[in-house]
């Protein structure tokens, strides 16, 4: 929180949790540690 960050995060209706958002660059090592996490 209060961190600004310049990637862009892309959110759709996927009922997959996986595609349901992910960054246009996701090749990010904070991207693949919460994409992990959870």
């Amino acid at each position: 929180t209060g961190a600004k960050f310049e990637e862009i995060l892309v959110v759709t209706d996927s009922r997959d949790p996986e595609e349901s958002a992910f960054w246009l660059d996701d090749d990010l090592p904070h991207v693949r540690r919460w994409t992990e996490g959870e």
